[in-house]
């Protein structure tokens, strides 16, 4: 991992918060109640979506009251916030997006539109970060991170481990190797192998995991668990890099030159200056 990459980003964003956001007040984490500079007042939640889509995109999850925000959307790392700022302007039906988002989720042809926070089993409950559509119909079920230092894990307790006998398992043979579904490994690696989970139930759906390069043991702990991945399946998992994707949707030529300009607003909030690809290099 670069050298100290959650805190370097959580420096990063709290000179965001002060010099683009105007706002000095520190916010508090409900965990312990105290301060901290890369927080917002939790009465400001709403500055911590990206200026001029702010009011379209309030307006949509006014709309979508299904759509729960986070405990901690308040926090400039906020990987829930990370995901709206990112995605929404390609939420609903209109202009498809251009090549770079198609090739980086392998998609079949231009991604259609993309919902957030998607229950797709009301028995198992998981809500997918989100959920990008082509115009044909196939999905990309996508698990967001941002400066997280592990994908979850579960206690091994009752109901865990009734859900990994009577929901996970069942399906998740032939998706993964068998020690994967051994429970000391099962609930180390939940969140991941839950998400895999997930390409049981559609042939045509694609996984992604979207997480920044500089986040190394993040990286390294998804890719020591896709290496677990059956081949057939494996080739429907994508690991989509932040920092390589903001660049290439900055440098894509057939894009709107209003998603340019997204793609830089949001790497200027979320990647810092010294973790950034140079144009062309993506």
């Amino acid at each position: 991992m670069k050298p100290d990459y959650p805190e370097l980003l959580k420096a990063h964003l709290a000179d965001y918060k002060r010099g683009h956001l105007g706002i000095e007040a520190d916010g508090a984490w409900a965990r312990n109640g105290r301060q901290y500079p890369h927080i917002l007042p939790s009465e400001s939640y709403e500055k911590n979506l990206l200026d001029p889509i702010r009011a379209e995109l309030l307006v949509f999850l006014g709309r979508h009251p299904e759509i729960k925000r986070h405990t901690d959307f308040h926090h400039l790392n906020s990987s829930q916030a990370f995901a709206f700022n990112l995605f929404f302007p390609y939420a609903e039906e209109g202009e498809p997006s251009g090549r770079t988002m198609t090739d980086a989720f392998d998609l079949p042809d231009r991604m259609a539109r993309v919902e957030f926070e998607v229950v797709l089993d009301e028995r198992e409950r998981t809500n997918v970060d989100a959920v990008l559509t082509s115009q044909s119909g196939v999905r990309t079920f996508c698990e967001v991170k941002l400066s997280e230092s592990e994908f979850g894990s579960a206690k091994a307790d009752a109901r865990h481990r009734k859900k990994l006998e009577n929901i996970y398992a069942p399906h998740l043979q032939g998706i993964v190797e068998p020690s994967l579904l051994e429970e000391a490994n099962f609930f180390r690696d939940y969140q991941i192998l839950r998400n895999l989970w997930l390409l049981h139930g559609d042939g045509t759906a694609r996984l992604a995991f979207l997480l920044p390069a500089a986040n190394e043991p993040l990286v390294a702990q998804l890719e020591r668990v896709l290496t677990g991945v059956t081949s057939a399946y494996r080739a429907r998992v994508h690991v989509v890099l932040a920092e390589h994707l903001l660049r290439r949707l900055q440098d894509e030529p057939d894009a709107a030159p209003a998603f340019r300009r997204h793609a830089q607003a949001v790497e200027e909030k979320y990647v810092p200056p010294s973790m950034r690809v140079a144009a062309g290099a993506g």
